[in-house]
């Protein structure tokens, strides 16, 4: 820090304050997009099943959702324990497409990658329908699976595991 102050020494009050102060915004904004994009997001959540544990502290007929039962997201993190990893989705758009990426533990899939992705994880949406995501050969275990899409426009409905 004291490099900082000796290099801005040479300017007058008002300047070194306004460097101070666009030096701490700056810092503030990368910090919040690194944690937007790596720990939370905000999110709003589908189906009015959820509801009640989304909306009330304790479900109840009051409990009814008044806003869009879309979720805003670029990724979605799961735990699963089964062989094939399968999410119904598509383009909100008919006709449009949408590509993605999938990793298990944080890798991609390479062998044990499904039918509607390669080796490296990549897909398109293309339709609405069930998309084959995982196909783990041998044994099975606790993994963490990991979809990320490259723009906007793609509904996730449900994952199915076979």
């Amino acid at each position: 820090m004291q490099i900082l102050d000796r290099s801005l020494s040479r300017f007058p009050r008002p300047v070194r304050t306004l460097i101070d102060w666009s030096l701490t915004i700056a810092v503030a904004i990368v910090a919040i997009l690194i944690f937007q994009a790596e720990v939370a997001k905000p999110y709003r959540i589908p189906t009015s099943s959820m509801e009640p544990t989304l909306h009330c502290g304790k479900p109840g007929d009051g409990c009814r959702s008044r806003v869009s039962d879309r979720v805003i997201a670029n990724r979605i993190v799961y735990r699963f324990h089964a062989r094939d990893l399968h999410l119904v989705m598509g383009p909100a758009t008919p006709g449009s497409s949408v590509k993605f990426r999938v990793q298990i533990d944080g890798q991609p899939p390479g062998a044990a990658h499904g039918v509607d992705v390669d080796e490296q994880g990549n897909g398109t949406v293309t339709e609405q329908r069930m998309y084959q995501l995982i196909r783990q050969p041998g044994s099975i275990g606790d993994r963490q699976f990991e979809i990320e899409f490259f723009g906007p426009g793609v509904e996730a409905f449900s994952f199915t595991f076979g």
